[in-house]
């Protein structure tokens, strides 16, 4: 639990020179150009990335300005997801797949206090487990079942596909 000392992760000190405009820019970008990486490492075209760095910047940004990076976030992964081709449907689903991981994390780790500046032990260990654990294990889960839903995958290769997911989402948070 916080201690009512550290600041809340959006109150930040910022610069005083970005607008919110600038910021919704630099994270649609940021979260295009790590899916363009991603994508870049990805096997083969029908096969999960093995590392997802969108997922990184995905919390990187939450945690940096809050629920204000949202909509960029959103929009930076559907941009990513209508990259990848499939069906028109799988594009918000993956988005909003994205963002409920970086959502709940961001929720999780700033009630929980965690600084940004990973001094204490503790605040590394919460992001490991929260960022890296658990937010990669939320949005491989949702998108997992978006695409049973869609019938993009089969039954047989939901599991499998879940825990690729989650391996290249959980690496890329915990590299970013």
């Amino acid at each position: 639990m916080s201690t009512g000392h550290e600041p809340p992760l959006s109150a930040l000190p910022s610069d005083g020179r970005s607008t919110l405009l600038e910021q919704s820019l630099l994270v649609f970008l940021g979260c295009l150009l790590a899916g363009g990486l991603g994508l870049q490492l990805t096997p083969a075209p029908s096969s999960p990335a093995v590392f997802w760095p969108p997922a990184g910047v995905a919390l990187a940004a939450m945690l940096r300005f809050g629920w204000g990076a949202a909509p960029s976030v959103w929009l930076g992964l559907a941009a990513v997801a209508a990259l990848q081709g499939g069906p028109a449907l799988l594009v918000p689903a993956i988005a909003s797949a994205g963002l409920l991981g970086a959502s709940v994390a961001f929720l999780i780790l700033n009630r929980w206090g965690l600084n940004a500046s990973l001094a204490r032990r503790r605040d590394l260990t919460l992001l490991l487990l929260i960022g890296a654990g658990l937010a990669p294990l939320l949005s491989a889960g949702a998108n997992v079942l978006s695409q049973l839903a869609l019938a993009t995958v089969e039954p047989g290769r939901a599991l499998p596909m879940l825990w690729q997911l989650w391996g290249a989402e959980a690496m890329a948070v915990a590299a970013i």
